[in-house]
């Protein structure tokens, strides 16, 4: 069976072109009627199935938060010091080039798990939305971008997300 995935995933992977992005995110985790405030820096990599550079994406977003996490409002309360945060996603990037040229909207949706030092571990699914402007130098493109997100964890509990991020994306040589 595991071959067969090898030989589903394999082609599709190969045409795929990688992204990165660093993100600088503040999250705010409701759970029992009370707000716990974290922030830190964390990275998206991501598979590109399908690609029209200035135009449109779709692909598979991962991303990780964890050992960077200014933790200050963490500290002696129910959650514990210790934070991470693993997101994977499907992602859509457009570009409505009528508007303003390297506008993009990009919207996303996936699972989140946020594992916490006193509480154990959420699971849950995001929502997320982006603006952002791509600017293309002569053999990249700069891409600058606030985002926001809302995580629905197990358990009643929820995430909203703030950030801005900064994607270097080398078109040329991908």
């Amino acid at each position: 069976m595991k071959y067969i995935f090898l030989l589903l995933i394999i082609p599709a992977l190969a045409n795929a072109k990688f992204r990165a992005r660093e993100h600088y995110d503040y999250h705010q985790f409701r759970f029992d009627s009370q707000t716990y405030t974290f922030r830190g820096f964390s990275n998206t990599i991501n598979y590109m199935f399908k690609e029209k550079a200035m135009q449109e994406s779709f692909g598979l977003g991962i991303s990780t938060l964890g050992d960077n996490v200014d933790n200050e409002n963490l500290k002696n309360s129910r959650v514990g010091e210790k934070i991470s945060l693993y997101q994977l996603d499907f992602e859509y990037k457009w570009f409505p080039k009528k508007l303003w040229s390297g506008l993009y909207l990009r919207h996303g949706t996936g699972y989140s798990l946020l594992d916490t030092e006193k509480l154990n571990t959420f699971h849950g699914i995001h929502l997320q939305n982006a603006l952002g402007q791509e600017i293309m130098f002569n053999h990249f493109g700069l891409a600058l971008e606030v985002s926001n997100q809302v995580i629905f964890y197990e358990k009643g509990a929820s995430s909203l997300t703030g950030g801005a991020a900064i994607g270097f994306h080398f078109y040329k040589y991908l």
